[in-house]
C-alpha cells in the first residue's frame, strides 16, 4: 500500500472507537483490513477495567508500546492481532489481572520488552504465536 494513503488510527480516534466496543471496532477494522493502530503513550486508567477481548486487529502495526493500563483487569481474551507487528514496549500493566488467553498474533515480531506487569495474574495460556519473535527482554 502507499505509505501516503496508508490508514492510521490512532490517538483519541483509536480511543473513541475503542469506547464504542467490540462490535464497532471490529466493523471498523472489516471495512479497513489493513491499517496501523496506534494506542502509544495512551493512559488508559481512567476508564478502570479495559477490554479487548474478541477484538479483531487489522493486518498493519499495533503499537501499545509505553501505555498505561491503569489499576483494573486488562483482556485481550480471544483477540486476533492479524499480519504486523505487535508492540507493548515499555507498557504498563497495572496491578489487575491480565489475559492473553486464546488471543492469536500473526506472523510478525511481538515485544513485551521492558514492559512492566503489577502484582496481578498474567494468562497467555492457549496463546498462538505463528512466527516471528517474541520478546520479554528486560534491556
Amino acid at each position: 500500500a502507499d505509505a501516503a494513503k496508508r490508514v492510521v488510527l490512532e490517538g483519541k480516534a483509536a480511543i473513541n472507537l475503542w469506547r464504542q466496543g467490540r462490535e464497532a471496532w471490529n466493523a471498523w477494522v472489516e471495512k479497513k483490513p489493513i491499517a496501523d493502530i496506534d494506542f502509544s503513550g495512551v493512559d488508559f486508567s481512567e476508564y478502570g477495567d479495559v477490554s479487548f477481548a474478541g477484538f479483531h486487529f487489522p493486518n498493519g502495526g499495533k503499537d501499545f508500546s509505553k501505555t498505561i493500563f491503569g489499576k483494573g483487569i486488562l483482556s485481550f481474551y480471544c483477540a486476533t492481532f492479524g499480519e504486523g507487528y505487535v508492540n507493548f514496549h515499555g507498557a504498563t500493566f497495572g496491578e489487575g489481572d491480565i489475559s492473553f488467553s486464546d488471543a492469536a498474533f500473526g506472523d510478525d515480531w511481538v515485544s513485551f520488552s521492558r514492559a512492566t506487569f503489577g502484582n496481578g495474574r498474567v494468562s497467555f495460556s492457549r496463546a498462538k504465536f505463528v512466527e516471528g519473535d517474541v520478546s520479554f527482554d528486560s534491556t
